[in-house]
């Protein structure tokens, strides 16, 4: 299911959807609003970082829009209220916030990308080439024609409408606002305008009019799902089916979910998700085109709402998944997102004056330095480590004066290496990775090869630590490790997905550096079974304990022959292509009776070793 998931959300991203975002979207200042103390600024890169995660968008799924222009902006505002916004105490009213701490470049570059960001989502859907555009930004509603409030300088779909108006589209537009927020820029601006609906569920009013060209029902504060969700399937489609529009702005504001620091409302997740489902499933059916804004959403885990409302979308799977704490990959993901290829392939020796077609297209051909897995500088290395906090992570541990070093001049064991220093020790080795690409062809099959990180060797040491009953020393290991396994394992996924490899490979030396790697398969189903069965056998002991037995001997057949540890690929899949092998029922079958025949021949500890392990 995970696959089909995988090749849908491919499928559509490609014919049928369109997701818009740029990092400008969440100018960091604006965490220091007094409207929401500590306003989460990041929540589309959470999203965003979620799904990468779990495999369905990748690095390059998003659309970058380019920022609306002031021309497109006096399409809906005055001139007059257009040059006052580059006035603080203007911005200082809009975001709530002290006029000396405002950084105006940031916030309106800000808004005017995300403008941009609604313009080309809403011009996609409606030529037709999109059937649903999602700019994940946007829903400033409350930007009026002369006028801002409430963390919106420039209304988007506003200015949108009257761009498409400008083109020449002449079809009836309907607004779904379900924002907890009246529209009120939205109200005043098509209040004269008949082929504009503006449609919404409201928990605050913030203008009184009543324009023919508005439809909206003020609700109770406290409402919860069942009572919200009948108010919209009474409503909503009534007013689809009277207005037949040609296009759809749905706002899915999450400011609806209870307790949220500036609504009144009592929605569950699920409740939000039911919503939106409605939502995009009535305007299908109506034959419409849709666009959708993110709009509020202020609980700190709002993100997952709009990540739900984004997974359907992408899959078709109706599903609001738990926020899992430490979710390292949704965390990665969301990094990845956002560092620029051309901050990992940069050379600090090279003088940045060239023009971005000569340092793409020229430069890298004129380069001496060779690059890991053909792509990764030096300083590239390190900014990747740097922004994955694996470097500040050393320093918590107590690290200093660290250095980042590459040797990619040999492409069969490209290296990268960690030192530091701790106290009076210099120059110690904490990181030593080896790695290089590799191909492996499925035995019989015609496809293409699989293309693969392989992970040579890897060295994660803390030569200042002492192991202990907690930390006791596993076969091979010199000194203890710094704990950060996981995290350089996620850094690697995120490089095979920006390099388009279909996964990462090594060959565990000992038994207990494969048992902690749930998910990762042998390449040979015949391995994988070993390993299902000695699994199964050495549960019941510490991974340390089992690995040290395996290797002493201890562990052995019925016959009394010991089983030795049996070095084999072992592979975590990134690419769809790759999960789906191991899925097949050859290597299933395989497995399955390489397992079962090691257990039918009496796999077991001997019992010397598990009474002098207990003593």
């Amino acid at each position: 299911m995970a696959l089909w998931h995988r090749v849908r959300a491919w499928v559509r991203l490609r014919t049928s959807l369109g997701l818009y975002y740029h990092p400008e979207y969440a100018p960091e200042c604006l965490s220091r609003t007094c409207r929401v103390p500590g306003l989460p600024v990041n929540r589309v890169e959470q999203a965003v970082g979620r799904l990468a995660s779990e495999g369905v968008l990748r690095a390059g799924s998003l659309r970058s829009p380019r920022l609306a222009s002031f021309d497109d902006l006096g399409r809906f505002h005055t001139r007059e209220y257009l040059e006052s916004t580059t006035d603080r105490e203007t911005l200082g009213h809009i975001f709530a916030m002290d006029p000396q701490e405002i950084e105006v470049d940031p916030l309106i570059y800000a808004q005017r990308r995300a403008v941009g960001g609604t313009i080309a989502a809403a011009r996609a859907a409606a030529r037709g080439g999109l059937r649903v555009a999602f700019n994940l930004g946007g829903g400033f509603h409350h930007a009026e024609p002369d006028r801002g409030g409430g963390f919106c300088v420039f209304n988007d779909v506003a200015v949108a409408i009257s761009h498409l108006r400008g083109l020449g589209y002449q079809a009836p537009i309907l607004i779904v606002d379900l924002d907890y927020h009246q529209g009120n820029g939205n109200v005043v601006g098509f209040s004269s305008d008949p082929s504009v609906l503006v449609y919404s569920l409201d928990g605050s009013i913030w203008v009184h009019e009543h324009p023919a060209s508005s439809e909206s029902y003020l609700l109770p504060p406290g409402i919860g799902d069942g009572a919200y969700l009948e108010r919209l399937a009474a409503t909503l489609p009534r007013a689809l089916e009277r207005f037949r529009p040609g296009l759809v702005f749905y706002l899915a504001g999450n400011d609806v979910l209870a307790g949220d620091a500036l609504g009144g409302f009592a929605l569950t997740p699920e409740g939000v998700l039911e919503r939106d489902l409605f939502v995009v499933r009535l305007v299908r059916a109506a034959g419409a085109r849709l666009v959708i804004t993110l709009a509020g959403g202020y609980r700190k885990d709002a993100w997952n709402s709009s990540a739900s409302l984004l997974r359907f979308l992408l899959t078709g799977e109706a599903e609001v998944r738990p926020i899992l704490d430490g979710d390292l990959r949704a965390e990665f993901g969301r990094i990845a997102q956002s560092l620029e290829p051309r901050e990992l392939r940069r050379d600090d020796q090279v003088a940045f004056t060239l023009s971005e077609a000569e340092l793409f297209e020229d430069l890298f051909e004129r380069l001496p330095e060779p690059r890991v897995l053909g792509f990764y500088s030096a300083s590239g290395v390190e900014y990747a480590l740097e922004r994955y906090g694996i470097l500040e992570k050393l320093r918590q541990r107590g690290f200093s004066d660290l250095l980042v070093s590459i040797d990619a001049s040999d492409p069969e064991r490209q290296f990268a290496r960690i030192h530091g220093s701790k106290g009076s020790q210099q120059g110690l080795l904490l990181m030593e990775l080896v790695m290089r690409r590799r191909s492996l062809q499925p035995e019989g099959e015609v496809a293409p090869p699989f293309e693969l990180l392989s992970v040579e060797w890897l060295l994660l040491q803390d030569p200042t630590a002492n192991f202990s009953l907690e930390r006791p020393r596993a076969p091979g290991q010199r000194f203890p490790g710094l704990g950060l396994a996981a995290e350089i394992q996620e850094l690697l996924v995120q490089a095979c997905r920006r390099l388009g490899l279909d996964g990462l490979v090594q060959r565990p030396s000992h038994y207990h550096h494969a048992a902690v790697e749930r998910e990762y398969r042998f390449w040979d189903p015949e391995a994988e079974g070993r390993m299902e069965a000695l699994r199964q056998v050495l549960a019941p002991l510490g991974v340390a304990e089992a690995s040290d037995l395996l290797q002493s001997g201890a562990v052995r057949l019925g016959d009394g022959s010991a089983v030795a540890w049996e070095a084999a690929d072992l592979i975590l899949a990134v690419s769809p292509r790759l999960g789906a092998h191991w899925e097949s029922a050859g290597y299933r079958g395989v497995r399955d009776r390489t397992r079962q025949a090691l257990l039918d021949a009496g796999l077991h500890v001997a019992s010397v070793a598990l009474e002098r392990t207990a003593v």
